[in-house]
């Protein structure tokens, strides 16, 4: 059974450690008909959003570990985060998708992003309701066929399915301080740049219907049990926000 979510806020609070920073996490309470939820918000392959995200789903001990990837691409990840659980996988140092499925391993993991029926029908709706010209959709599904491709080669096991480490400029062996900084520094500069240029239309349309899709798939596995939802952070409010 998973610990209540104030038990693990507190748990995490007491730490005192700056990679545990509650503006990374949401919380959704159980309802009547819905078991609780946990959204951690990651930068991709940094050293502090893989602590956080271990810490918190050791500490949550979820029943469903939901991961922003195809559900194609999950075996791969669980895989891996096999291997890290048995010592035998250093990338999971920095790969939090990993690092998630290893903290977690009572919990039933799934995919919660694009290419299932949920995306596909928002999609299609979302493009309607908008008026997406059809250079907007086509450049919308030229990109989800990118994210199908790395799919598949990840469900395959091609070699080098999953991307290369994004570089950072601080490594695990780090400091607490200096890894909270950082993601703290990349955070700001990437909301700082979604903020300065009006952003296409086709990218818009595109992550608009992943987090509805996200949010939807999060709250339909919440009558089965708690979830641990891992985003990239640039959708953890949307996600959030859609689940209340």
């Amino acid at each position: 059974m998973s610990n209540s979510q104030s038990e693990v806020s507190t748990e995490l609070a007491a730490r005192d450690d700056p990679r545990l920073n509650e503006e990374f996490v949401r919380t959704q309470p159980a309802t009547s008909d819905r078991h609780p939820a946990m959204l951690v918000g990651v930068v991709h392959d940094h050293p502090a959003s893989s602590y956080r995200v271990r810490e918190v789903a050791t500490a949550f001990d979820p029943d469903v570990l939901g991961l922003e990837l195809p559900a194609v691409a999950v075996p791969y990840f669980t895989g891996r985060g096999a291997d890290s659980a048995d010592g035998g996988d250093d990338a999971a140092a920095t790969d939090e998708m990993t690092t998630a499925v290893a903290a977690s391993p009572d919990a039933e993991t799934v995919g919660i992003d694009t290419l299932g029926w949920r995306f596909g029908y928002r999609f299609a709706r979302n493009a309607l309701d908008e008026r997406a010209s059809p250079g907007t959709v086509g450049r919308a599904v030229g990109e989800i066929g990118h994210i199908a491709r790395h799919a598949l080669d990840c469900r395959l096991g091609a070699e080098g399915a999953h991307r290369d480490a994004l570089d950072h400029d601080v490594t695990a062996a780090d400091s607490p301080t200096a890894q909270a900084d950082d993601e703290r520094t990349r955070v700001a500069r990437s909301r700082a740049l979604l903020g300065a240029f009006e952003r296409p239309h086709a990218d818009l349309l595109l992550d608009g219907t992943r987090e509805q899709t996200m949010a939807a798939n999060v709250d339909a596995r919440r009558r089965d049990g708690s979830v641990l939802a891992v985003v990239g952070i640039d959708h953890l409010d949307s996600v959030a926000d859609r689940l209340t």
